[in-house]
């Protein structure tokens, strides 16, 4: 795996987001402070952390956060934050089979569509979640940005305007209805 290509990809990202990114991030808090209980003795896996939006937002409430991302340069933006109870990773899901049983809550926002075949990923993230551990999975579907103005929708890639420099731009992007996405979580074991 090449953390550099790939760490390049996800740096590329998060430099071009637009306000399209941040609905979705207002509609995720908003669905998280409603549906999901922090407690302070919960250890916490952000996977696909970036910035670390999640890990910044809950470490003061919870016992400890796991902090994994792709991007060496998102990551050593979080290490700088310097957050006691965070431990920011440099890695990709391989990482998380060293985690068996260890996670009360995972939370993976906004990364499942830069995979094409998220199955070993399900089933990692799966083993480590404790006993009655809890998921929360954030992702574009094609009927959450569809219609959108200045986005043009493929069935691998997104194209739109980068906020910066007003150029197109076209990032790698495999958008899934909820449907699949249920049936991916059901395969790698997981329940309702």
């Amino acid at each position: 795996f090449n953390y550099t290509a790939s760490g390049r990809l996800a740096e590329k990202y998060f430099l071009n987001r637009g306000p399209t990114v941040q609905l979705i991030e207002k509609v995720e808090e908003e669905w998280i402070k409603k549906h999901i209980k922090i407690n302070s003795s919960d250890s916490i896996l952000d996977y696909a952390c970036g910035l670390g939006r999640w890990s910044t937002k809950l470490h003061a409430k919870v016992k400890k956060i796991y902090a994994i991302d792709i991007s060496p340069q998102l990551i050593h933006s979080l290490k700088n934050k310097n957050y006691a109870n965070v431990r920011p990773i440099v890695g990709s899901d391989e990482i998380i089979a060293q985690y068996p049983c260890c996670f009360d809550k995972i939370i993976f926002a906004q990364g499942l569509e830069f995979y094409k075949n998220p199955k070993t990923l399900f089933k990692r993230l799966h083993s480590a979640l404790s006993a009655k551990g809890e998921i929360y999975i954030s992702t574009w579907t094609p009927e959450l940005i569809q219609g959108i103005e200045g986005l043009n929708l493929k069935k691998s890639s997104v194209t739109t305007v980068r906020v910066s420099d007003n150029k197109k731009i076209t990032i790698f992007c495999m958008l899934r209805s909820k449907k699949e996405v249920h049936t991916l979580l059901k395969t790698a074991g997981f329940k309702r």
